[in-house]
């Protein structure tokens, strides 16, 4: 895997996406089964910075840990569950700490009920030569305006079940089961991949 950071992975999406992928229903471009990758930084990757929207970042983390309005309309804190059944990172953390090669410590996140399913389904935390691994699967993405949002919180999990175990993290893995592009976002995307 390259050694790249939130922003250059979010430029390849928004790259791939365009390149590849297919118009849908007059609304957007899509690509079936992306997969992209990132180094986690603790710091505020420059190209997110430059381009992206820094509200969705804030407003995403009210979404994925906290049951505060936001901007999104709704949250995935009650949404996510535990191998043991609780909510958070805590049998995460058990789980990994028991037994550093389980491959069970996955954290659901889980419909209403209503019909509405969360975008992003499950977060696998996985050790290996004693670094931490997240992989995470989305059953869709807006690629310009929520990959590098999602990508912060599920980074943000992936610190706290580091830091708990007193491990580093070597590296985020997501696979989209759609990503895409919204029709009316695409020009944007046109310019800011020319800024690279």
């Amino acid at each position: 895997m390259k050694d790249i950071n939130i922003g250059l992975a979010w430029f390849d999406a928004m790259r791939t996406v365009l390149d590849n992928g297919l118009p849908k229903d007059d609304e957007l471009i899509e690509l079936l089964n992306y997969q992209g990758n990132w180094k986690p930084t603790p710091e505020l990757d420059p190209l997110i910075e430059a381009f992206a929207n820094i509200k969705y970042i804030e407003e995403m983390e009210k979404v994925f840990f906290s049951r505060h309005e936001n901007m999104f309309n709704h949250s995935y804190y009650d949404r996510v569950v535990g191998p043991y059944g609780n909510s958070g990172t805590k049998d995460i953390v058990k789980l990994l700490r028991d037994k550093t090669s389980t491959k069970k410590a996955l954290l659901t996140f889980v419909p209403e009920g209503n019909g509405k399913v969360p975008c992003i389904n499950i977060i696998h935390f996985l050790i290996l030569q004693n670094r931490l691994h997240v992989h995470y699967f989305a059953r869709g993405q807006d690629i310009f305006n929520k990959f590098y949002a999602d990508a912060y919180c599920i980074q943000k999990y992936g610190e706290l079940v580091a830091k708990e175990l007193s491990i580093p993290i070597e590296a985020c893995v997501g696979t989209i089961s759609s990503a895409h592009i919204y029709l009316e976002d695409v020009e944007r995307v046109r310019s800011i991949l020319t800024k690279i």
